[in-house]
């Protein structure tokens, strides 16, 4: 890749940032976590297609999913787990 070409992608991925950030965010891990209706899975594979911080987004948390996945397979103890659900419902809601 020419010189020019590398420093342009770099500046265009430096300044580039998606408008509707903070909704995006908020859709892509709906969609991401499988909870998004089937409009808010539209808009995001839409979206995706044309925004290049939201696409990187999308695939950088998806990898992260996936990567979590395969490495945290080991199941806390039972009475760690217990012991959480204790102190979770003994604690004061505000």
């Amino acid at each position: 890749m020419s010189s020019f070409l590398s420093k342009f992608i770099k500046k265009f991925k430096k300044n580039a940032e998606c408008p509707e950030k903070e909704k995006c965010i908020e859709i892509l891990t709906l969609v991401i976590d499988g909870e998004a209706n089937s409009e808010q899975k539209v808009y995001v594979k839409n979206h995706i297609e044309d925004c290049m911080p939201c696409n990187e987004e999308y695939e950088v948390e998806k990898a992260i999913r996936v990567l979590l996945q395969e490495k945290c397979t080991h199941m806390a103890p039972n009475d760690l787990l217990e012991s959480i659900k204790t102190k979770i419902n003994q604690s004061p809601t505000i």
